[in-house]
């Protein structure tokens, strides 16, 4: 049954008899392990449960925010601010909507709330959280309540403008790239469907740029004479160079389809050969490609390839 007050007349809640069991735990978690910047959504979930012997019983308000609150802090035990959406479905005189709800011994109830709702985090840092759940609602300060575990978390800077990071991204998710410790097919595999779906990203993050631009006689030669900020110059030019397809076509060229036919590897080197098919208007092509591989710091990494045609279909 859905019923509506007036959060301005407290006393008519207070007049609602609700038998309470303050054995209850209140317990929450970050729903998404990610990198959070000022600008991010930051979802938390929620559980309340009974251990108790006793029934339980709560009003679960519509808006979240007339049930739950959020006490973040920074390191220097600083409260952070409510969020001006917040003090704005507070102080405002509207009706609030609930259900009456019913936790058996033993039983819980989770929902999601999101905290960008209830606090403002402009600054990077390191902040802790701490939830407050109202069974009754929360229409004062002496409303009673029941307060969760803490949680800390790191706000890190802001920098989806900043081309470096924006290398690191992934165009789905949202989140930082990071290596995984694949075996040499799959890392093939996973670069051959970046490319497919031009993710340059995903496309380079087990590529070693480096090595494949060393397999140019003449920019090898050229790197020799540079200094460390000079050759780091050169291998950002040469993967700008890939991404801009004006260097080293084969590797770029998108294929339709593909299958690894072969791998082999020892503990530090591997070859991993596959035939890529290329469809054009008229025909279609078959190439094998001869990937060459090496481990470092325990992630294989593409750093060479050989190509041989197969014929046309």
């Amino acid at each position: 049954m859905v019923t509506k007050l007036k959060i301005l007349f407290c006393i008519q809640l207070l007049a609602i008899p609700l038998s309470h069991s303050w054995g209850m735990e209140l317990m929450v978690q970050l729903y998404d392990r990610t990198v959070y910047t000022p600008k991010s959504t930051i979802t938390v979930h929620i559980t309340v449960k009974n251990n108790e012997s006793d029934p339980f019983r709560f009003h679960a308000a519509e808006k979240r925010l007339f049930n739950i609150d959020f006490d973040v802090r920074n390191l220097r035990n600083l409260p952070i601010e409510h969020s001006e959406h917040f003090k704005i479905e507070r102080n405002s005189s509207q009706r609030v909507f609930y259900r009456e709800m019913v936790l058996l011994p033993g039983e819980e109830y989770s929902f999601l709330a999101d905290l960008t709702d209830f606090v403002t985090i402009h600054v990077p840092g390191v902040y802790t959280i701490q939830a407050s759940f109202y069974p009754d609602l929360q229409t004062s300060e002496a409303a009673q309540k029941i307060t969760s575990n803490t949680l800390t978390i790191q706000i890190h800077p802001d920098l989806s403008n900043v081309p470096a990071y924006q290398e690191k991204l992934d165009a789905e998710t949202g989140r930082i790239l990071t290596k995984e410790k694949l075996p040499p097919d799959e890392v093939v595999t996973y670069m051959l469907k970046a490319r497919q779906k031009g993710e340059w990203p995903k496309f380079f993050l087990y590529l070693d740029v480096e090595q494949l631009m060393l397999q140019d006689p003449r920019l090898r030669v050229e790197y020799r004479n540079k200094s460390d900020e000079e050759r780091f110059q050169m291998v950002n030019q040469y993967r700008e160079a890939l991404q801009q397809r004006q260097v080293d076509t084969d590797i770029l060229v998108v294929p339709s389809s593909f299958s690894i036919v072969n791998t082999s590897y020892t503990p530090t080197d591997a070859t991993v050969e596959v035939v890529q098919t290329f469809e054009y208007s008229d025909f279609s092509e078959k190439r094998k490609y001869t990937y060459l591989l090496h481990r470092d710091k325990g992630f294989w990494m593409i750093h060479d390839y050989y190509v041989r045609n197969l014929g046309t279909e």
